[in-house]
This record gives C-alpha cells, structure tokens and sequence, in this order.
C-alpha cells in the first residue's frame, strides 16, 4: 500500500499549556488536573513558511496534568497526553497516548521574586507511526502518529511575581529544548519562552492571559523530517477563566491559537484551540 506522509501537527505544550513558574510546591503539597483539548484546522504553514489549504484537520486530546512537592526546594511535576485522537476530513480516526513528561524543579530563590529551574525529559512513549487510511482511496495510507519518536530534554528557567495583597501576579519563563534522532535523522533544537499575567476578578474567579513562542534553532535543511515537528516555529496567544469551588477544587476554560505575532510560523496548522479542565489542589488555607 502506498503511504503518504503528511505534516504532523506541532504539539503545543498547551498542554503542556500549564504556564511555567518560578514556584515550587512545598513538601507533599500537590495540584492535580485533567484537561480536554480540540481543535480543527485546514491551513498548515509549510516548513518555508507558505500557507497551503489541506483537507481539515482535528485532534481531541485528554491531559493530565501534576505538581507535587519533594521538599527541600524540590518538586516534580508531570504531563500526559493520556488520548491523543487525529483525523483529516478525509480518514478514519486514529488514537494513542501521547509523549511522557516528567520534570525535575528546584527552587533557586523564593520571597518577592521566586527562581526555578528544571530539567525535563520528554520520553518516546506516545505511537511513533500510526496510519489513518484515505477513506477516498483505501490502498493510500497518511502517518499522523501522537509521539515524535525521539527522547528530548527540556531544560527551562522561570522567575514569578505576586502583587499581594493586589490579587495578582506574573510570570516569565525560557527553555531550551535538546532534541535527538528518529530512525537516523537528528532533529534540530527548539527555544522556548512565555509571559503570563493573571488577576483575581473576584472571591472565585481568576482571569489570565499569555503569549508564548516556540522556535527552532539552526538553518533548516531539505532533508529535515518535518512530519516530526522539526523546524516548527508559531507563536500562541491564550486567555484562561479558572473559576474555584470550595478550597480544593477548580474549573478552567481556555482559548487559544496558533499565528505569526512575533516569529513566522512554519511546519504547523494555524488553529483556534479550546481547553476544558478540572483541577483538584491542596487545601487552600
């Protein structure tokens, strides 16, 4: 059978959507949430930034998402794409968890302006290869696997802010990402930064917004596998409500996209992405 391989989607860390911070849980402090992602599209920016009309695109995914304290400045926190499904207008769905991240956080500096840095390595769990068929020709098959095939480390400094007693605060995070090889082909490196700001509206309800840049490092060659994100650039512009209920837990709801606002976007769909999510913390004092 014939087998076409079509740009995989750039995995925004919306998911790992979770903004970084300079905080970190103190010991056996936890916040645990599960969130639903989706989003369709039919513009892809080709590796050499040209905008091409596809057949349209949707994936569903289901994150978890936790922070737990180790103590001593330590936390770990943890992100899995627990479903990933993908289709195009004209295949099946396939379906498979996602890549595993687990990150090691330090606290460098805590008080008015808290410092944290961490390590996070990105294991190959999600399927490497996974064919939808061509419902319009079944003997052509398109490659839209949920993992990029590759143990990638992350390593990322973020410095926050609390306005207290103004119920506000900031963030600002950077982060290098070391990538490897798939099936031979070494992928390029990817930097990574963000700035958050969120406001308490009210007893419950917290409003945040941020912007976030990914791009990748080095000169783009010809033979570069781009169904792998490699030479992915975009920026991400998200607006968050996260309303809480009671002391432990919380509901948030989440818009975000993918444009050309301050790198050119390449190798990725331009896209409206909504988030759903529920979160359970440590009681809140």
């Amino acid at each position: 059978m014939k087998k076409l391989l079509l740009p995989t989607i750039a995995v925004f860390l919306f998911a790992s959507a979770n903004a970084q911070s300079g905080w970190v849980k103190a010991k056996n402090e936890y916040y645990l949430k599960l969130e639903y992602q989706s989003y369709k599209a039919d513009k892809f920016h080709t590796i050499d930034g040209k905008v091409v009309t596809t057949s349209p695109f949707t994936e569903n995914s289901v994150f978890i998402y936790n922070e737990y304290g180790l103590g001593k400045n330590w936390g770990i926190n943890t992100t899995l794409p627990i479903l990933k499904a993908h289709m195009y207008h004209t295949t099946n769905t396939v379906a498979n968890i996602g890549d595993l991240r687990v990150e090691l956080k330090y606290a460098l500096l805590k008080k008015k302006f808290p410092v944290a840095i961490s390590i996070a390595p990105e294991l190959p769990t999600g399927a490497k290869n996974l064919f939808a068929i061509n419902k319009q020709s079944p003997n052509e098959k398109i490659n839209i696997p949920t993992g990029d095939g590759e143990l990638n480390v992350w390593t990322t400094v973020a410095v926050s802010h609390s306005f207290y007693p103004t119920p506000m605060y900031t963030s600002f995070h950077v982060a290098y990402n070391y990538r490897t090889k798939f099936e031979g082909v070494k992928f390029k490196n990817q930097f990574q930064s963000a700035f958050e700001l969120g406001y308490k509206l009210n007893s419950s309800l917290w409003l945040s917004t941020r912007i976030y840049v990914l791009n990748s490092l080095g000169q783009q060659q010809q033979t570069s596998n781009f169904t792998r994100g490699d030479g992915t650039n975009f920026t991400s512009v998200a607006v968050q409500a996260a309303y809480e209920i009671g002391k432990r837990y919380a509901v948030s709801l989440q818009y975000s996209n993918s444009n050309s606002l301050i790198v050119k976007s390449k190798n990725n769909y331009q896209s409206n992405v909504l988030s759903i999510g529920v979160a359970r913390s440590t009681k809140r004092k």
